[in-house]
């Protein structure tokens, strides 16, 4: 069982840094993890113990979702951080962020656009406040789609972290590093999804900081037993008692409305055009089963007119 694998050495100098990428879960998952860590565990993260938003090293920089580099320079290089993240299969990642943002245009038209994600301002322009399949299948092939690939940029990134907000929520940002790095010739002519995409660098990149840099990666699709193998094996501490994924579930939004919807074509197109994201979900998944084998996690069914277990949809 679980409780048999050897444990990590964890030294309380050492600061626990919660990469939280965009629409996998994280919220959800930290919101299970904060609050049954004990206080002398150094934790840095957007979501603080008590499971709220808003707190923490990414919100100094103005937001929910720094990556590495950016973590790292937030947290000031005081301590040898261990980065804990979640990574989700991309075609789900990529159809939850969309649905997020056909929930969330009216708040950021209300706020000036200000705040995540990183899309273009005519993506935000043409986005509807309805669910589309068209609009939908026409935002997938967009030149300049910001969603595709985000776990790998997550963990490669674009380029050394600079003053302000975190790129992943800042779109002037994103594409600024985007320029820098392709060139502002080749970055209007074939858009930053292809460039992206065709990045070898930031494949290996991303895959040596899974290998690495990341302490422990969670599979947004196994929630639970993310949330126990990080707690008992990597961190030695004692097995949450159940239930688990009692608490309101954050931010998944991939909802009925598209959930078995989405015709098989536009999936695959979606997945071909993740490619990246795919290889580093695939190192992820093989990397939790590796550390995680025998995770078992009891779930208390949950009670009436209350919130059931974490179920990604």
């Amino acid at each position: 069982g679980a409780s048999a694998m050897p444990r990590d050495s964890f030294s309380h100098e050492q600061l626990v840094v919660f990469g939280h990428i965009p629409k996998c879960a994280g919220a959800s998952f930290w919101v299970e993890v904060a609050p049954r860590v004990p206080l002398s565990y150094p934790l840095l993260s957007d979501l603080p113990r008590h499971g709220t938003l808003a707190r923490g090293c990414g919100t100094a920089l103005g937001s929910h979702h720094c990556d590495l580099r950016e973590l790292a320079s937030c947290a000031g290089g005081q301590h040898p951080a261990r980065v804990v993240t979640v990574v989700r299969d991309p075609v789900s990642r990529v159809l939850s962020e969309y649905a997020w943002a056909i929930r969330e245009k009216p708040r950021k038209v209300r706020r000036g656009f200000v705040g995540q994600f990183d899309w273009p301002r005519n993506d935000w322009n043409a986005l509807g406040s309805v669910f589309s399949m068209e609009e939908l299948a026409k935002w997938i092939d967009g030149k300049d789609n910001t969603a595709h690939n985000r776990q790998a940029r997550f963990l490669g990134g674009l380029g050394e972290p600079q003053a302000g907000r975190c790129a992943h929520t800042n779109s002037t940002k994103t594409f600024a590093a985007a320029t820098r790095r392709y060139g502002a010739a080749k970055l209007k002519s074939a858009g930053f999804a292809k460039c992206i995409a065709e990045d070898q660098g930031l494949e290996r990149d991303a895959l040596r900081a899974l290998r690495e840099t990341v302490y422990f990666v969670g599979v947004a699709e196994r929630l639970s037993d993310s949330v126990r193998c990080l707690l008992e094996n990597k961190l030695g501490l004692p097995p949450p008692p159940p239930p688990l994924g009692q608490s309101r579930r954050r931010h998944i939004h991939e909802s009925a409305h598209l959930r078995g919807k989405v015709p098989v074509e536009l999936r695959r197109r979606i997945a071909a055009l993740n490619a990246l994201d795919g290889e580093v979900y695939d190192a992820g998944k093989r990397r939790f089963e590796t550390e995680c084998p025998n995770v078992v996690v009891v779930v208390v069914p949950a009670k009436k007119n209350k919130s059931s277990p974490i179920n990604i949809p």
